[in-house]
């Protein structure tokens, strides 16, 4: 397990040993560049052919910080769909300017200990989606789509589709 490619955050760990390369300090590398109020995702994740965008937000442990956002209905609020969305914005900078012409995958990993089932993040990736940007009719034929697939899933969920980037529960 490569420790450069293992990382905590909101009580769980991601292992992305097996990817190109990884990151979770995006926030870091805007800060040196300019004192910039850019949100960025949690993670940013390089494969052989895609680019993980991955924001988590977990709220299913003891201590963790501010739940009740995270459960109910708080959790569908336009804002709250914004801010996620916003998020991709501002962290597609990064691999755009570097030139990673492969595909842009965003993953929001939603852990809670309420009602959100895969039904309720089905309803909140339908609305989170209204905010992504999708390729846009005045650009150039041929032009890379600032993102091609979108989803939210539970930490189960994670391991079952994505088992090479495991994510480890610390609580």
């Amino acid at each position: 397990m490569s420790p450069d490619m293992v990382f905590e955050e909101s009580n769980v760990r991601f292992n992305f040993s097996g990817a190109v390369w990884a990151t979770k300090s995006l926030h870091d590398h805007y800060r040196i560049c300019s004192n910039s109020l850019l949100k960025d995702v949690d993670f940013i994740v390089e494969t052989q052919g895609e680019i993980f965008f991955v924001e988590i937000k977990n709220s299913a442990y003891a201590g963790a910080r501010c739940p009740e956002v995270f459960e109910g209905e708080k959790i569908k609020t336009d804002k709250h769909c914004q801010d996620i969305a916003g998020k991709y914005y501002h962290s597609v900078l990064y691999p755009l300017v570097s030139r990673k012409e492969k595909k842009y995958i965003y993953l929001y990993v939603l852990e809670t200990t309420s009602r959100v089932d895969r039904t309720s993040r089905k309803l909140i990736r339908d609305k989170i989606i209204k905010y992504l940007p999708r390729k846009f009719p005045c650009m150039p034929e041929g032009s890379k789509s600032l993102i091609d697939e979108f989803d939210i899933v539970s930490i189960d969920e994670w391991n079952r589709k994505y088992s090479q980037y495991p994510i480890t529960r610390l609580y």
